[in-house]
């Protein structure tokens, strides 16, 4: 029992015991010294000052290699910290305690000419991939911002448009807090309105009656001198009266002449029309009399004019058109 016990004292004591104890953190310590080292701890922090509570400042990928400029041993925290020069803050080289390292020393400067100016390259990278990261965040919120007053501008567009069909009159005394005056009972719809009857019932065979009520009529009117000209007598319903223009009969010779030809361009537009939310073109809506032609109220939704800004206009669009001389008056 004896020789057994000393056999055990004997391999406690022996010299490759000795080697793993303690001290060869400190031999290890005394290795770290200012130059070159290798990275071999994946995402190794990078801190602001020497103090393990320091804001990180970049991050480390194991196989870069990086400048000492500094070696600091802490005792109290069982670490060896050393001030590098890119990216500038402080690294962990070893936890005295354990012996493990997050870089070791290299012999001298990098095998690799390029190893440094890759290891700056790749910090470089990282802070640009951190700002871009930022600027992501930027626009995602800017683009929701823009979403809502887009929203805001639709319902606006959408309020104006209904008072305006409705046909209210907004004067400037209305804000004094008197109620705004329907078009419908002004004087001027009155004149038209009166207007638009008498050149609807009176035609060509009755000259006498329009030249009597002629004094009453608003001065822009014309008699029509054409025998064959006739206007409709009756209008949609709900519809107003906004002016009159006289056309040439397609059985006159002037209207036979030719007609001078002004010319244009065609502008293509992926603008998607929608019908108007106050204003519609159903059958059980609108009955339109012969010989006027109704139109729909449409305008673009709000919602794709950020898609229209992307969308590069078709190359028809340099196609040339030709209209009569009084097209768009």
């Amino acid at each position: 029992m004896a020789s057994r016990s000393g056999s055990r004292s004997l391999r406690s004591a022996s010299p490759r015991s000795a080697s793993r104890s303690p001290s060869k953190a400190a031999v290890d310590f005394e290795e770290d010294l200012p130059g070159y080292y290798l990275v071999v701890h994946n995402n190794a922090a990078v801190r602001e000052n020497s103090s393990l509570d320091s804001p990180v400042v970049a991050q480390l990928a194991a196989g870069e290699v990086v400048h000492v400029l500094e070696v600091l041993p802490m005792p109290q925290v069982d670490r060896v910290r050393a001030k590098i020069d890119h990216p500038s803050g402080w690294i962990s080289l070893l936890e005295t305690k354990e012996g493990y390292r997050w870089a070791i020393k290299q012999a001298g400067a990098p095998k690799d000419p390029w190893a440094l100016k890759k290891a700056q390259l790749v910090a470089e990278v990282k802070r640009r991939d951190a700002e871009l990261q930022q600027l992501l965040a930027v626009a995602e919120r800017l683009r929701a911002e823009h979403q809502r007053s887009l929203q805001s501008t639709e319902e606006i567009a959408a309020d104006v448009e209904e008072r305006v069909l409705k046909g209210y009159r907004v004067c400037d005394w209305s804000s004094s807090g008197q109620p705004a005056t329907p078009f419908a009972y002004c004087e001027k719809a009155a004149q038209m309105q009166k207007l638009a009857v008498q050149v609807g019932t009176l035609g060509p065979s009755n000259p006498a009656a329009l030249q009597t009520d002629r004094k009453d009529a608003p001065s822009e009117a014309t008699d029509p001198t054409d025998p064959n000209y006739q206007v409709p007598a009756g209008l949609p319903p709900g519809s107003k009266v906004v002016g009159f223009r006289k056309l040439p009969s397609p059985h006159t010779e002037e209207a036979q002449q030719e007609i001078p030809q002004a010319s244009g361009r065609v502008v293509h537009s992926n603008a998607i029309l929608q019908p108007s939310g106050v204003y519609s073109m159903q059958s059980a809506d609108v009955y339109p009399a012969e010989g006027v032609c109704a139109y729909p109220i449409v305008r673009a939704p709000m919602g794709v004019a950020a898609n229209l800004l992307e969308r590069p206009l078709a190359e028809a669009s340099a196609a040339h058109w030709t209209a009569p001389e009084d097209f768009g008056e």
